[in-house]
Parts: C-alpha cells; structure tokens; sequence
C-alpha cells in the first residue's frame, strides 16, 4: 500500500507539478493491539485498517484544500457537478 501511494505522489508531481499528498507514513500494529480495537468497536480488522487511513488522508487532504489552497476553492468545487463542499 505504501509503495502504491509513493507511486501517486510522484505521478502527480510529474504530471501537475503539484502533489497534494503531503506525507506519508506507515506503522505496523501488534496482534493484541488489532485484536482489542476491532472487540471493542465490533468491527472486522480489514475495516478498521481502511477506516483508519481513510481517515487520515480526508484530514489531510481538507487541511491542504481550505488552508494551503491559493485558489478560491467554491470556484473549483462548482466546476465539476455533484461536488459540494460543507459551508
């Protein structure tokens, strides 16, 4: 998953000479620690992996579209239909 992400990074870098992912880290979790988070939240250690990086890459990602953008992000967002951006 990393390296697929690395991969995103310099395409984007290369074809827009913008990359919106600004870092990327990665940790491994003990079994004990998976184990007591998806008993204790009932869900399924898959889910909880993608909800966890998902997560993460929306925060990041609102962080460098409202705080980093030069642009007037309304604009942009009224450009492609069905995007809405909260008020």
């Amino acid at each position: 998953m990393l390296t697929k992400v690395n991969i995103l990074r310099g395409e984007f870098l290369r074809l827009h000479r913008y990359n919106p992912i600004e870092h990327v880290s990665s940790r491994v979790k003990s079994p004990e620690s998976i184990l007591a988070k998806v008993a204790r939240k009932g869900i399924t250690p898959e889910l909880a992996a993608i909800r966890t990086i998902a997560m993460d890459f929306w925060a990041s990602l609102e962080h460098k579209i409202f705080y980093k953008y030069e642009g007037d992000v309304r604009a942009v967002s009224t450009r492609r239909p069905g995007v809405a951006l909260a008020a």
